[in-house]
């Protein structure tokens, strides 16, 4: 429904200012689908939906911001209007699927309608639009009280709903008083979540075939994405997308400049971004030449030339020590000889039992390392430079991989390594240092 996503578009976007205010339904019938509503209904503010109606629940539930708003009066009317238009739609999917010839499928039946207003001029703006299995079916053009048949299987439709006059001017006082006040009080009831301005996040994104510039958790929905070369607009070769919600009722769009590699590196490009939250947010394309990807092929040849290095080491006689290692005690006994008494100091091994549990309770620790470590590094190279596109992404996706998951592999092993190092200093401290004391304190027991 290209019709229907244009106006969608038109209607929800606000001005700088944010004087235009949109109120709008989105009705939805279904056939050939299990286990799913045959009827929903979605109510919309400004960009917010406010209310939800399906053929499971039959009522007409407000959103939390709307929720303790509003008499039951109110809902409960919104709850008998749904339910009037559930029933007949029904019937309509049911004669469209016989009109196309379609016994069996999944089909839908769609209406979007509402008002726009603008708060300083009272301006009122209208769209009352229906679709079938996603493609443009008749509109209805209120200025002109008719209707307009977008393929040859809706003038039936359209010459039916032409000639019943009273509903016409039903619709007419709809849209100019009743639309109007809705949206006034929900403005109302609304302010504070309505009212609010949250700042987009803008991120270039490289491919092969052009750069896409992301911008994503503004609120409210309206942005404008302009793709700039050496402060130029660009116009051609940039597919624009739509706005799109996130979960969390703020809004994404993206938008997709068509350039080559090499054509990146003969211009500046930028890609700015505005909304109603604040300045303009301007980013700048990057084309880098690869060295990140050296950098890291470089930083793994150091990291398994560490790693061969221990391996030898351990082959030399180095012992696995635990995490928790006790540091030697200064232990002597006497032996007699044939020139008398002589010290010896017994220095105990650089070795202890390993600690199993220990070490299962800190493997969290080298898990948590690796995860932190590669999701940074993946996204600062996602966000620019050589290794964005397609084939050096995989690349340098790989060698941080394999990089980080060395350095997490190793960095728990430092402790025994140090450990044994801190012992074996231990060893030649107490073996060359307890001699000359020892003699001090046997002088009286000498022969």
């Amino acid at each position: 429904m290209a019709t229907a996503t244009f106006l969608v578009a038109l209607c929800c976007f606000q001005v700088a200012s944010g004087v235009i205010h949109t109120h709008q339904y989105y009705f939805t019938a279904t056939s050939g689908i299990p286990n799913f509503p045959e009827f929903v209904v979605v109510g919309v503010v400004d960009g917010q939906q406010f209310g939800q109606y399906d053929s499971f629940t039959k009522r007409m539930v407000p959103k939390e911001w709307l929720a303790n708003e509003g008499d039951s009066d109110h809902w409960n009317s919104e709850t008998e209007n749904a339910a009037g238009a559930e029933a007949v739609f029904k019937v309509d999917i049911r004669d469209l699927t016989s009109r196309f010839n379609q016994t069996e499928g999944v089909h839908t039946w769609q209406r979007m309608f509402g008002c726009q207003w603008d708060d300083e001029s009272d301006a009122v703006e209208t769209f009352d639009q229906y679709g079938y299995d996603g493609e443009d079916f008749i509109s209805l053009d209120l200025k002109n009280l008719r209707y307009i048949a977008s393929n040859q299987q809706a003038v039936l439709t359209k010459n039916k709903w032409d000639n019943d006059r009273s509903d016409l001017d039903r619709w007419k006082h709809y849209y100019f008083q009743r639309c109007v006040e809705l949206l006034k009080m929900y403005v109302q009831y609304g302010s504070s979540a309505l009212g609010r301005t949250v700042s987009p996040e803008v991120t270039l994104f490289q491919k092969d075939s052009g750069v896409v510039c992301h911008s994503t958790g503004f609120y409210p929905d309206g942005v404008v994405i302009t793709w700039k070369r050496d402060g130029e607009d660009l116009h051609e070769d940039v597919n624009m997308g739509e706005t799109l919600p996130n979960e969390d009722g703020t809004f994404q769009k993206r938008a997709e400049l068509t350039v080559s590699p090499e054509e990146r590196k003969k211009g500046h490009f930028t890609c700015e971004v505005e909304h109603r939250s604040g300045k303009p947010i301007v980013k700048t394309l990057i084309v880098e030449d690869g060295k990140n990807l050296v950098g890291i092929i470089i930083g793994c040849v150091i990291v398994i030339g560490v790693v061969v290095a221990i391996v030898i080491m351990k082959k030399k006689g180095y012992n696995k020590a635990s995490r928790h290692i006790n540091l030697p005690k200064r232990k002597t006994r006497l032996s007699r000889s044939t020139k008398g008494y002589s010290a010896v100091l017994l220095v105990p091994k650089c070795s202890s039992s390993f600690n199993r549990r220990v070490v299962q309770k800190k493997e969290w620790k080298k898990i948590i390392l690796f995860m932190l470590m590669y999701f940074r590094v993946t996204l600062f190279l996602s966000k620019g430079g050589s290794c964005a596109t397609k084939w050096n992404y995989m690349l340098c996706n790989l060698g941080s991989c394999i990089c980080l998951y060395l350095i997490s592999f190793i960095i728990p092993k430092m402790d025994s390594f140090i450990s044994i190092i801190k012992c074996k200093l231990q060893q030649s401290y107490l073996s060359e240092s307890f001699n000359d004391a020892i003699k001090q304190k046997l002088t009286c027991c000498s022969i």
